[in-house]
């Protein structure tokens, strides 16, 4: 999580009580305003983080949608916030986006993300947002070898498209749950049918993960960066990629 000199990183939460901090000692430099404007948006736990622009505030809500407010409350607006400094330009919403995915995935228990890792040494972890009976799902993983042989270690996270009453969505619970989940996992990308189970699987928090990065389509590749790269890659361009990344 960012620091400032000044901490002003807030957790609202917005209640039918109203408005409580979760970090109270934080130094307040917004206004009241600022905070009736968020109320009237609905802009239920929302973060709000400084930005170098003086008077400016970031929020992220829920969905993981950025927009950024006034200190008065009086002014909103959505967009990419860039730094430039004489050539060099940053686009810190993106950056705030990558930041976010980070920390979300560093919270993630590893038994609850079905894991192929390379025998030997693993370079780097990829998580993937996959559906079971999505086309180019099942190519990446019958790839999965070659992945491993890149020293790229697969983490799945289990995003049916179809929603939560579909088959799909049963049939991922049942991976999910399964004594071997990697097993049941590549059956159903087989297209092999697996016993039916139920348990508190990992399942929605998966989904509702994938809402908050955004994910619109599977597979979705989570690079170690933050960086989301939509669609299948194959092992050595992926390998390249996350080089680049280094």
């Amino acid at each position: 999580m960012r620091e400032t000199a000044q901490v002003v990183f807030f957790t609202i939460l917005l209640t039918g009580s109203g408005i409580t901090l979760a970090n109270e000692e934080s130094d307040q430099n917004y206004s009241d305003s600022l905070i009736s404007t968020l109320e009237k948006m609905g802009a239920s736990q929302s973060e709000i983080d400084s930005t170098p622009v003086a008077g400016v505030f970031e929020v992220t809500t829920s969905d993981g949608s950025i927009f950024y407010v006034t200190q008065d409350g009086k002014h909103v607006f959505t967009g990419e916030l860039h730094s430039i400094d004489g050539r060099d330009s940053r686009n810190l919403t993106e950056e705030r986006r990558y930041e976010d995915r980070r920390e979300l995935l560093a919270q993630l228990p590893i038994d609850e993300t079905p894991s192929f890792a390379p025998k030997k040494q693993t370079d780097h972890v990829v998580y993937v947002f996959t559906d079971v009976d999505c086309s180019y799902c099942r190519l990446l993983h019958r790839n999965i070898e070659g992945y491993k042989e890149a020293g790229i270690e697969i983490r799945y996270l289990a995003y049916p498209r179809a929603g939560v009453e579909s088959e799909t969505y049963i049939n991922m619970v049942s991976a999910w749950c399964a004594s071997d989940p990697k097993d049941a996992l590549t059956n159903l990308k087989k297209g092999k049918r697996i016993k039916l189970e139920q348990c508190e699987s990992a399942v929605p928090s998966h989904v509702e993960l994938g809402k908050r990065f955004q994910i619109t389509g599977t597979p979705s590749l989570v690079l170690e960066s933050g960086q989301i790269i939509p669609g299948y890659v194959q092992p050595d361009r992926l390998k390249r990629a996350l080089a680049q990344q280094q």
